[in-house]
């Protein structure tokens, strides 16, 4: 049995291995080569290294193995929000392909959800998503081929 979820996401698609849609890529192979943070050898993915180099770049460089007291899932969790951007992934588990987005809506297979026009045509600027993902982008060093942030409609499954 599979499931789906369908993923409505405002930010960058940056694609997955094979297929990035992101400028700094090695263009014989298709790899991340111009990334001096990722480390493909690196047991951890490449969204939870450039998450640690986005949490590292705003000044949490705290990590579960130099943690201090017990509420760490607390703190990360409070300095990803204050991020301001997350990764989402997308098409399949065994293969996932990357959104780095300002603001997510999930709904999963079988239920629905109202969704607002008004609100996500404002909810960029309210929120000042397009500054958090420029921010995000400059520190991770990366260059999206999609030419600005937008909605991206994605579906994800297993």
């Amino acid at each position: 049995m599979s499931s789906s979820d369908g993923i409505l996401a405002y930010g960058y698609n940056l694609g997955h291995s094979g297929m990035w849609t992101i400028h700094e890529i090695d263009d014989d192979y298709d790899n991340l080569a111009r990334l001096p943070w990722y480390n493909e050898d690196n047991d951890d993915d490449l969204e939870d290294q450039a998450t640690r180099h986005l949490l590292n770049a705003s000044g949490f460089t705290e990590t579960y193995a130099t943690r201090i007291g017990d509420d760490y899932w607390t703190r990360e969790g409070e300095a990803k929000k204050r991020l301001g951007v997350h990764f989402s992934t997308y098409c399949h588990q065994a293969e996932p392909m990357l959104v780095l987005a300002a603001h997510t809506i999930t709904i999963a297979r079988g239920y629905t959800t109202m969704i607002d026009p008004d609100r996500l045509a404002t909810g960029p600027e309210r929120h000042g998503w397009d500054a958090k993902l420029a921010a995000a982008l400059a520190t991770l060093g990366i260059t999206p081929k999609q030419p600005a942030p937008g909605w991206i409609l994605c579906s994800y499954g297993d």
